[in-house]
């Protein structure tokens, strides 16, 4: 089956949002020795969330929507090793969205520092604190992840769609969960009977 129109629209979006995020990430680098005000925190964030949403990019228009539409039939077939790796793999979707909202919350955080101690926020984000603060977005959300990717009792598969048109991605509750650990309230909304 080829991609729907709609699919790349948004695929198209996503290619000239990297894009733009690697262009960002290359001036803020090359130009922050010249200019000081984009070795501030709020740029080292912008680089960290840029690249985190470049990977994000990359990583859903591949292991989602190409494995979806079968553009992986070259090295996706049913019963080879990729085939049971792939779902796993596919669970790195769910660690790097968690990243990105830590980072979207961060770069709020630091704004909001920004706004009521303009001042002196810089001071509350100091080089290592910053260090710390970008491990940690990066780090903690493997702590919800790699127990669902490590755990092998977990049921995660590819199935062929209606007409063996698509390639899905079906995995067990408990799997899904770790989709919802940044908002909670939306996976109560959307399970309940």
């Amino acid at each position: 089956m080829a991609i729907p129109a709609l699919q790349i629209v948004f695929s198209s979006f996503a290619i000239i949002s990297c894009l733009m995020n690697v262009v960002l990430v290359v001036v803020i680098v090359r130009y922050r020795k010249v200019n000081k005000l984009l070795g501030g925190s709020f740029f080292s964030l912008i680089i960290l969330t840029s690249s985190v949403d470049i990977i994000f990019a990359v990583q859903f228009n591949v292991l989602m929507r190409a494995r979806k539409y079968r553009m992986l039939d070259f090295v996706l077939k049913e019963g080879n090793t990729f085939w049971y790796i792939v779902p796993r793999l596919c669970c790195f979707h769910y660690y790097i969205k968690i990243v990105h909202y830590m980072c979207n919350n961060l770069l709020a955080c630091n704004r909001f520092t920004a706004t009521f101690y303009p001042a002196s926020y810089e001071m509350v984000w100091q080089s290592k604190r910053m260090l710390i603060v970008r491990c940690l977005a990066c780090v903690l959300p493997s702590c919800f992840v790699l127990p669902v990717v490590l755990d092998f009792k977990r049921v995660m598969w590819l199935e062929m769609g209606l007409n063996n048109e698509t390639v899905r991605f079906y995995r067990d509750n408990s799997s899904t969960e770790v989709g919802y650990v940044p908002c909670p309230s939306i996976h109560r909304i959307t399970s309940a009977d």
